[in-house]
């Protein structure tokens, strides 16, 4: 038992049945104080390359993402998609009398998720002319991007789930940003996935 123990302890590569084994011996303190340094240090050079392959990784992700030539959107493309989301809104939230509703509650398994472009879905939560505001849930996929737009009006985001990078910003979880009206925003696009809480004003769809 000795000698696999030691084999085991090698910084080699392991099959997962092996290194299982290698694990009980340890546990079990089954190994010698040097066999048991020498398992310790496999495990320490193990964990060194996937830190490292990770990092490449991501560093080709992001050279990915940052690569893609970014894409003019046609025009009004922006209108049409928030209309579809305004539709969808008026059909499955309510009438507009729910506006007037003191208290309105979404189950999370209520609503429906509208497709603004590839790998982009919007779900609305509220359209309330009243205010002239629209709130919504934004969820991207990894890899996806939302192209260069126009803000006719006040729009806010906040993060609540990943990452999403705003013409070389990155908004982490929590994060927030607000756009005056009349005002550019840069391609959108999220490596690892995200999810968005916006409201925007309603006359910007």
């Amino acid at each position: 038992m000795s000698d696999q123990a030691h084999n085991h302890a090698r910084p080699t590569p392991m099959s997962d049945e092996a290194f299982a084994e290698a694990v009980a011996l340890f546990v079990a303190g089954a190994l010698s104080p040097e066999e048991q340094r020498a398992f310790e240090q496999s495990l320490l050079v193990a964990l060194f390359h996937q830190r490292r392959q990770l990092s490449r990784d991501a560093a080709v992700l992001d050279a990915l993402a940052t690569a893609t030539p970014a894409l003019t959107p046609p025009p009004g493309i922006k209108s049409a998609l928030m209309a579809r989301v305004h539709a969808d809104a008026q059909a499955r939230i309510g009438s507009p009398s729910d506006e007037q509703t003191p208290f309105l509650t979404l189950r999370t398994d209520a609503g429906h998720w509208t497709d603004l472009a590839p790998g982009v879905q919007a779900r609305t939560l509220l359209d309330d002319r009243s205010i002239n505001r629209v709130t919504m849930l934004i969820r991207m996929e990894p890899g996806a991007d939302y192209p260069d737009h126009h803000h006719d009006g006040l729009e806010e985001c906040y993060v609540i789930e990943g990452s999403l990078n705003i013409a070389g910003t990155v908004l982490a979880k929590g994060d927030y940003q607000r756009c005056l009206p009349h005002t550019d925003h840069g391609r959108s696009f999220s490596t690892t996935g995200c999810l968005l809480l916006i409201t925007i004003a309603r006359q910007a769809a």
